[in-house]
C-alpha cells in the first residue's frame, strides 16, 4: 500500500520516495506514483521528460562547454534534484564528459551514456 502524498514543508516538493520529486511546468509537485521497482523517485513521465522545473541550454558565450542546467523558475532553498545516468568507470567516460562520482571507488555516473 502506498502511503498518502505528503509535501515537505519549505519547499513544494513531494517527500518521501513513493511519489515523484519533480515539478510541473505550473510550478505545481507532480500528483504521480513513483514505479514500485525502481530506484529514481521519478513518475515514468518525468523519467521520460525529467524534472519540467529544469531545462537544459546550450552555454550562451561558451560554447566549449556545451548544455548547462538552468532553472526554468525560482527554486526555492533545499529542492531536491535527481541526478542519474548509467554508473561506469571513470576512463569509461567519453571526451569532456561532466560525470559525477559520488562514492571512492565505486564508479562514476555518467548522465550522457
Amino acid at each position: 500500500q502506498t502511503p498518502p502524498r505528503a509535501v515537505r514543508k519549505k519547499v513544494k516538493q513531494n517527500k518521501g520516495n513513493r511519489w515523484c520529486w519533480a515539478t510541473t511546468l505550473n510550478g505545481e509537485p507532480c500528483e504521480q506514483k513513483v514505479p514500485k521497482d525502481t530506484n529514481i523517485p521519478f513518475c515514468p513521465h518525468h523519467l521520460e521528460v525529467g524534472d519540467e522545473a529544469l531545462i537544459t541550454l546550450d552555454h550562451p558565450t561558451n560554447h566549449a562547454v556545451g548544455k548547462i542546467l538552468v532553472a526554468r523558475f525560482d527554486l526555492p532553498k533545499g529542492y531536491k534534484m535527481v541526478y542519474w545516468g548509467r554508473r561506469v568507470r571513470w576512463r569509461g567516460c567519453k571526451g569532456q564528459d561532466r560525470a559525477m562520482s559520488f562514492l571512492q571507488n565505486g564508479g562514476v555516473i555518467d548522465p550522457v551514456g
